[in-house]
């Protein structure tokens, strides 16, 4: 089991919000921790003035990164976006708008910046410049077809059941949303854990088009993007890199950090290379249902 505590009084009422979408994806048996119930069949209790949730255990082992096992995660994910969420907001089962969105993400990181300008020395504004100038070039207006997005997709949010299914965990945030932020997520750090500390030297990174394709060969057995989400993929796929750089320098800026993690920038600068590969992928599935 695991227990998971919330505050009694979050105004985002994160927990039911998070109740919601697993109720759903149990209704629809989707693979992910499933909800436990109280003796008096209650989805959260309260205790200590906080709230409760506990939910099952998912047995497994940490994803590893060859092509068959990202094929695997990327079927998963495919699997999420082909659920109907007209058929989740129901008065019985409301699914929220994702967190960590285009939008609110690039705001919240151009401000970061903004605060920390009268701090910002001669020698880093150049910087500062071309950090700010990223944001401003991000289309954070989606207008992009919804559904149900995990929205903090990547592989050390998964993991491999015996049974060789790839699960993912942490569904906190998920909801509504865009596919390509799932997406372009998960192809810009499919060759790492963790998304912004990788385990193989900054030197040696080099863009792996047989881990790009794995993951949307899989995903494509389930859902496909269209034309105008393709369009929109290389935002999705380098928006994350840049905020995370911002928010870093802007900490860097106040000293609560050092500036030791260069790994955003490669991930920024692989990201046009990245959707060009990841383009052509799935254009062939395209032209394909085309005949």
């Amino acid at each position: 089991m695991v227990l998971s505590k919330y505050p009694l009084n979050d105004p985002r009422h994160a927990v039911f919000s998070l109740v919601n979408l697993l109720q759903f994806l149990e209704c629809k048996s989707y693979p992910a921790e499933r909800l436990l119930r109280t003796i008096h069949d209650a989805t959260v209790s309260i205790y200590n003035d906080q709230q409760l949730l506990i939910t099952t255990f998912i047995k497994g082992v940490i994803v590893d990164y060859s092509p068959e096992t990202l094929y695997k995660l990327g079927a998963t994910v495919g699997k999420l976006h082909a659920l109907d969420p007209l058929e989740a907001n129901t008065a019985l089962s409301l699914i929220v708008p994702a967190q960590m969105r285009m939008e609110s993400e690039v705001a919240y990181a151009t401000k970061q910046l903004v605060d920390v300008s009268h701090l910002v020395s001669h020698k880093l504004s150049k910087r500062y410049t071309i950090l700010l100038e990223s944001l401003q070039a991000i289309d954070v207006h989606e207008n992009l077809p919804n559904m149900i997005i995990h929205n903090d997709c990547h592989l050390g949010n998964s993991v491999l059941t015996q049974s060789g299914q790839v699960i993912l965990l942490d569904w906190e945030g998920a909801g509504i949303g865009s596919a390509v932020l799932d997406v372009g997520f998960l192809l810009v750090c499919c060759d790492a854990m963790m998304p912004w500390m990788p385990s193989i030297p900054i030197r040696t990174f080099q863009v792996e088009s047989d881990r790009l394709n794995a993951v949307i060969d899989g995903y494509c057995q389930h859902h496909r993007l269209n034309a105008t989400e393709l369009d929109r993929l290389s935002d999705a796929i380098r928006f994350r890199s840049i905020v995370f750089g911002a928010c870093r320098f802007a900490s860097v800026i106040t000293g609560r950090l050092e500036d030791k993690s260069l790994w955003w920038e490669t991930r920024y600068e692989a990201s046009e290379k990245i959707a060009e590969i990841a383009r052509r992928r799935f254009e062939m599935y395209l032209q394909a249902d085309l005949g």
